[in-house]
């Protein structure tokens, strides 16, 4: 995982030969990895937010929607200023993937995930769309 901001992770992965071997070849570098995918579709962002679908039943920050769920937090913030309001909410964890599949799987996602046959933008427009829509539809 690379977080350098909205430009900088192509100019690292370039740097490291990752990327397009015609950019890479006119700057000078040697290609390592050809994927013409690096810096396509370049986009500024002010924040990233990353969105999860549920398992129906399980229980997420969403569940503070709920009146019944909220109240007894507010009271609790009110009163005491504790509990979960009186923080920015946090919890995601992310787990090594090389530890939880076989090296045969592994195997064979890293090589799905650097093949770039057959596609021409990370998202088409209407997977954008899609992507937009759905992180719209939650409440900030």
């Amino acid at each position: 995982m690379i977080c350098t901001g909205a430009y900088e992770p192509s100019w690292t992965l370039e740097l490291s030969g990752i990327g397009d071997p015609q950019v890479l070849q006119a700057a000078g570098l040697d290609c390592t990895v050809a994927n013409k995918l690096v810096g396509a579709n370049l986009q500024d962002h002010y924040a990233m937010a990353i969105s999860f679908e549920l398992v129906s039943g399980r229980f997420s920050v969403n569940a503070v929607l709920a009146p019944e769920v909220i109240k007894p937090f507010m009271e609790l913030y009110q009163k005491a200023g504790t509990g979960p309001l009186a923080g920015p909410p946090s919890g995601i964890g992310y787990l090594n993937y090389a530890v939880l599949v076989s090296p045969e799987q592994l195997q064979t996602t890293l090589y799905a995930a650097a093949s770039t046959q057959g596609i021409e933008t990370p998202l088409n427009e209407a997977q954008q769309r899609q992507n937009l829509q759905f992180q719209c539809y939650w409440p900030c």
